[in-house]
């Protein structure tokens, strides 16, 4: 299994300069507690390097791989070795990850009987933290996916959330890929690319019909974009005055819903790569800011400011230089946001903080090669409600298979 070209050859390369002689970590058990500043952080594992996560367990960006139920529990899908959608749990004050699941599966599998492929997927859950949603697709057009899911119920039951049927949402057609999902104005929404013909891709929306029940089926679906770059990937943006898609087609747009099927491109646009995967945050002001990739030769990462519409010439808030890769944002509170990334020439995951408007211009080290190194896309809780950055984080490789990787989960307070 694998990716684009692009991903590919990334992917080599990683693997290749990663190192391998980092001690083998229990699963899922609390690794190290270490300061960040005057806080303390904690790394754990919920998947070994060999026979646990796929090659690009918890890729990519645009997508949603954690949410948190009404008492904390937190929930994490990743993309395991082999072929599925693993959810995992942990409840607040403790340090294991757990599996177990009622209803339709009992071990957090998610994905029935389907050809080997990796995943992208994202949970959400809703306002009152009881009902959860994972919505995944693939990755490449060369593997056809639909567009699936399950509904999650009883989440914080003692023996794991309650799992409801599988249920596709999307036929598979010439393909699906790159979906995100979030829950929004009492609904969840999706969001995906397609292919639509020979050269013909186009940039999905739509809603879940129903909350209520284990099997809904999509409404008001919308064409956002339609064109040749099979590249195209968008991002789901709730804002306090509308859904919105962040997305880099052509070029990076807002895409504003105005209701049902209607969806409004903005005017302003800002040049990206085609194989950047944008993460995207609203300010309290309605403000957009998203990070991508925009170089994936010499690995430099951008936060473009939009308007809350898409209008209007975007700014350049942070141009990292050479070095940096797989930005993910966080909203931390008004008008501040965090960027996390991978700093590719210390071999370490870094992050940068937005304060009163302004960006730090040096890193905040979080992960350092010496707890392991080798990271790469992290995956952070957009919109954290208990001052917390929370993320999952690909980790070292397993040595006798460059298709598996270790999946790490970070977490310190803001």
């Amino acid at each position: 299994m694998g990716q684009s070209t692009f991903m590919h050859l990334s992917r080599k390369h990683r693997v290749a300069s990663r190192s391998i002689t980092a001690a083998f970590l229990a699963a899922a058990v609390m690794i190290f507690a270490a300061p960040v500043g005057a806080t303390t952080s904690e790394l754990s594992q919920l998947a070994p390097s060999c026979g646990g996560g796929s090659s690009d367990a918890t890729f990519s960006g645009n997508n949603r791989r954690l949410a948190l139920t009404a008492q904390r529990r937190e929930l994490a899908v990743f993309d395991p070795h082999g072929s599925g959608v693993q959810l995992m749990w942990r409840d607040e004050g403790t340090a294991g990850w757990s599996k177990q699941t009622q209803g339709a599966v009992s071990d957090g599998q998610l994905l029935g009987p389907d050809i080997p492929n990796d995943r992208t997927a994202s949970v959400v859950v809703d306002e009152a933290g009881t009902t959860g949603w994972v919505i995944w697709a693939g990755y490449t057009f060369s593997m056809i996916s639909e567009v699936r899911m399950r509904r999650l119920s009883n989440l914080d039951n003692a023996s794991g959330p309650t799992v409801g049927p599988e249920v596709t949402l999307r036929p598979g057609g010439m393909g699906n890929v790159r979906v995100d999902a979030v829950f929004y104005g009492g609904s969840v929404w999706a969001s995906w690319t397609e292919r639509t013909g020979d050269t013909a891709y186009a940039l999905k929306a739509a809603r879940l019909s129903s909350l209520s029940t284990d099997s809904p089926t999509l409404t008001d679906e919308a064409t956002l974009w339609q064109g040749k770059p099979k590249v195209a990937t968008g991002t789901l943006v709730p804002t306090s005055t509308g859904l919105r898609v962040a997305a880099r087609t052509q070029k990076l747009r807002i895409h504003s819903h105005i209701s049902g099927t209607t969806w409004i491109q903005g005017s302003g646009a800002a040049s990206l790569n085609g194989k950047a995967r944008p993460s995207a945050v609203a300010l309290a002001s309605g403000a957009i800011l998203v990070a991508a990739q925009s170089d994936p030769k010499a690995h430099v990462v951008k936060v473009f400011h939009f308007t809350n519409n898409g209008n209007g010439t975007p700014g350049v808030e942070v141009n990292t230089g050479p070095g940096y890769a797989q930005p993910t944002l966080v909203r931390t509170a008004g008008e501040n946001a965090l960027v996390v990334m991978v700093n590719k020439t210390a071999d370490s995951l870094v992050s940068r903080a937005r304060t009163g408007g302004a960006w730090s211009e040096s890193d905040i080290t979080e992960l350092t090669a010496e707890s392991g190194g080798n990271y790469a896309w992290p995956n952070a809780l957009r919109e954290p409600s208990d001052g917390l950055l929370r993320l999952l984080v690909d980790g070292k490789p397993c040595p006798r298979s460059k298709k598996q990787q270790e999946v790490l989960h970070y977490r310190r307070p803001l």
